[in-house]
Formats: structure tokens, sequence, C-alpha cells
């Protein structure tokens, strides 16, 4: 606008209104530049949000890892504990029923299974036999070789009378002092009679190293059977056992009885 003052420009519409347009001109540059330099920032600040997202997930990640290994771990170490703690409850327990001195189960274990098993073939209906089995003589054994001698004796009978046992059903115990007892589901008399028989050859026929002596024993062995009703006892089955075991000790010791019609419901008795 000066230059076409003073005649240097043509005086036209763009040399009249040039500071207009051209201060128009720079808002519109000055706005590109506005509008580049927040685009920029805005990429820049993005890029920072998105570095640190990827920081965090990456920490979250490690943490997250730590934790799961940790977790595994200790998961590890539990089921370890618990491993171990059944194995100690199983060995526990299974001490907890074995007589001591003999290795085979104890009264208590037998009572408990004779009674689940008693009831269980009330419900069924199936026979159970029984054998209470005595030394003869044992007395002497402690009296004339000691106490130690005896209670090797004692080891090896029950070993003998358990090695009969093939079915994992059947059940020997120590009674109580050298009585010995077993139990014989599904088994009926005439077979129990026979496998009392067996047992009693067994002993009969083996020699047994005690403290250092040679001994020789038998037994006597009382025999019961019974399929029981909701109407009998297993006391009455243990009796008539019992029962046959003296009958077996009078007539001369070194052998077997059978209860027969000892039971009180002497109708149930297999035969």
């Amino acid at each position: 606008m000066v230059f076409a003052h003073f005649e240097i420009l043509p005086l036209n519409f763009l040399t009249e209104n040039a500071a207009p347009v051209g201060f128009l001109l720079m808002i519109i540059i000055l706005s590109f530049v506005v509008a580049a330099e927040y685009r920029r920032q805005a990429k820049l600040q993005q890029e920072k949000i998105l570095s640190t997202n990827r920081q965090f997930t990456n920490q979250q990640r490690r943490i997250n890892e730590q934790l799961e290994g940790m977790v595994q771990h200790r998961t590890a170490e539990l089921e370890t504990a618990l491993q171990e703690l059944s194995e100690a409850n199983e060995a526990l327990k299974e001490f907890s029923t074995k007589d001591s001195l003999t290795g085979i189960k104890n009264r208590h274990y037998f009572d408990t299974i004779f009674e689940q098993e008693w009831k269980r073939a009330s419900r069924q209906n199936y026979p159970l036999s029984l054998l209470l089995m005595d030394i003869d003589f044992f007395k002497k054994v402690n009296d004339t070789y000691g106490h130690l001698a005896g209670d090797e004796c004692l080891r090896e009978v029950a070993s003998t009378i358990n090695s009969e046992l093939k079915r994992p059903a059947d059940i020997v115990a120590r009674y109580g002092g050298e009585e010995f007892v077993a139990l014989l589901p599904y088994i009926e008399n005439e077979n129990a009679l026979e496998f009392a028989n067996r047992i009693r050859h067994r002993v009969e026929a083996s020699t047994y190293i005690a403290d250092g002596n040679e001994l020789k024993v038998t037994l006597s062995i009382g025999v019961s059977t019974v399929a029981p009703t909701e109407d009998d006892e297993l006391k009455d089955m243990i009796s008539a056992a019992d029962i046959a075991l003296y009958e077996a000790k009078n007539s001369g010791r070194n052998r077997v009885r059978n209860a027969g019609q000892l039971l009180v419901h002497s109708h149930r008795v297999a035969s």
C-alpha cells in the first residue's frame, strides 16, 4: 500500500488491501503452525502414554508371573505336605490296627471288622465262619524256655496261620494271650473245618526256632459257622466257637471241633 501511494506499484484491489490480506495470511499460517505443533505434542503425549502403558503392562505381567510362580511353588509345597500327612496317617492307622508282638491284626481291629461283616452278611444273607485257635500248653513254653522264647513262638505261629489266608476278605488277629481268631466270609461250615484242619496240621508239622531253642507246639481250634439275620447276635457265634474250642482241649488237644448245634439259632448254621 505504501508503494502504491508513492506510485511505485499500481493502485488496485490487491495493493489497497495488502495489509489485511497479509495479516489474514499470517493468521492462517500461524493457525497451521499451531495446529501442527498441537498435533506433534498430541502425538508425543500419545506415544508417552503408550510407552507408559507398555511399561505398566510389562510390569504387571512380571508381577503376575512372579505371583503365579509363587502360587505354583506354594501349591506344590502344600500337595507334598498333604501327601506326607496322608502317608503318616495311613502308617498310624496301620500301626493302630496291628498287634505289636505278632504283627498280625489286633483284637480291636477284629472286633470292628467282625461287626461290619456281620451286618453285611445279615443284609446279603451269606455265611460267616469263625475259627478260635489256642496254642496247647503254651504256659509250659514260657516256664521252660522263658518269655522271650514264648514271644518268638507266638510270632511264628501267627505267621503260619496268616500264611494260610489267601483271600483279601479273610482276617486273622491275635485274640488275647496265646489265642488267635480268623474270620472267613462266604465260607460254609465244611470248608471252614477243612481250613481249620489244614492250619492245625501246618502248626503240628512245623519246628519253630525261638530264642535258640527248637519248639514243637500244637493248636486246638473251635469252628463256628452261621448265616446271620437281624435276630441273631454276633456274641452267640463267638460263644459257640469258644465252647467248641474248649471241647477240642478237653478231648485231648491238637484237635478241631465244630460248634454245630451249639449256636442259639442252630437252624441257621451252615452244614
